[in-house]
């Protein structure tokens, strides 16, 4: 990193991190022990999935518990102690992680963007985008785009 010109340094150290999370994200961690049962382990994941299948559902741990035949206390511990999040927070963060990916790979407004994933109006999206990635929406994809141009030019050489 530090033989890395000043003036990409910033890029090349985002995409090192890409490299590592990326390098995570296929290790298998299915034999590790959680710290938590079975059963608590089956609940969280059933309460993810349901979560994944509703994102622009406004979903209530109550309902969420309910639904999967548990008490809420139960599934927010059991959510919490598996994922590190409660199921209101991982929620807000898959809808983020899917807005930014949006913003990245399409021209669709940021007003459009966000009335997809449940925001009315673009200054609350921004404002919790900017909690989520320190940067507004637009700023966001402005610097993809700028990254994604590098990578093709370095590419081509």
């Amino acid at each position: 990193l530090y033989a890395v010109p000043d003036g990409i340094r910033r890029g090349y150290f985002k995409v090192k991190v890409l490299e590592l999370l990326l390098f995570l994200s296929a290790l298998d961690v299915a034999h590790e022990k959680h710290g938590y049962t079975a059963a608590q382990v089956r609940l969280a994941r059933a309460a993810r999935d349901t979560l994944l299948a509703s994102t622009e559902d406004d979903v209530t741990i109550s309902a969420l518990a309910q639904e999967l035949g548990a008490s809420s206390s139960q599934l927010a511990a059991s959510f919490r102690g598996v994922y590190g999040m409660t199921p209101a927070a991982f929620l807000r963060a898959q809808k983020m992680h899917s807005a930014a990916q949006l913003l990245r790979t399409s021209d669709r407004t940021v007003l459009d963007i966000a009335g997809q994933f449940g925001y009315d109006n673009a200054s609350k999206f921004s404002e919790a985008f900017r909690k989520r990635y320190g940067t507004t929406p637009s700023q966001y994809r402005t610097h993809a785009n700028e990254l994604a141009k590098r990578s093709r030019e370095i590419r081509m050489e």
